[in-house]
């Protein structure tokens, strides 16, 4: 079962980092909205680790969508991240890209030396601890059309 978090991010449809030469194999549709991140367990009873492989064919079964546009939406506020999501280690996105030099990868959120980053892992890397993300639409707050990042404009109507 995922775990809501409570915060509600501004998804932007347009890829904002240059990905010239990279082919998404998954693409997942985004517009112009607000979401909540739903957080699950990447580990199965019994597994020491997983791979980003194994996290997409998951991510896929079970109906999580939320790929790089979500990715850059959370990492644009993500001071605003609960301290207890460091321990994860990765937050990890569901669609896949594929480098000009034709290995596959699925973006991620990883802590390290003290700040979250936006980066890819590769399929077959062993991942011990982290979370895949799944996102829910949140209708009751619409995205504001002069929102800029940080600007702390996007509040849940549930907090």
């Amino acid at each position: 079962m995922g775990e809501l978090t409570g915060i509600v991010f501004h998804l932007i449809p347009e890829i904002q980092r240059k990905m010239v030469g990279w082919d998404c194999a998954r693409r997942i549709k985004v517009e112009n909205c607000c979401f909540e991140p739903m957080l699950y367990d990447i580990l199965q009873p019994g597994e020491t680790f997983t791979t980003g492989r194994d996290v997409a064919i998951c991510a896929r079964n079970k109906g999580l969508r939320a790929g790089i546009c979500h990715a850059e939406a959370m990492h644009r506020e993500s001071w605003r991240f609960p301290f207890k999501w460091r321990e994860h280690e990765y937050l990890l996105f569901s669609e896949i890209w594929r480098r000009p030099d034709g290995r596959y990868k699925i973006p991620v959120l990883r802590w390290r030396y003290g700040f979250w980053k936006l980066d890819f892992v590769p399929f077959g890397l062993p991942i011990y601890r982290g979370r895949v993300v799944g996102s829910i639409i949140r209708s009751d707050v619409l995205p504001q059309e002069d929102w800029v990042p940080g600007s702390g404009l996007l509040q849940s109507s549930r907090l």
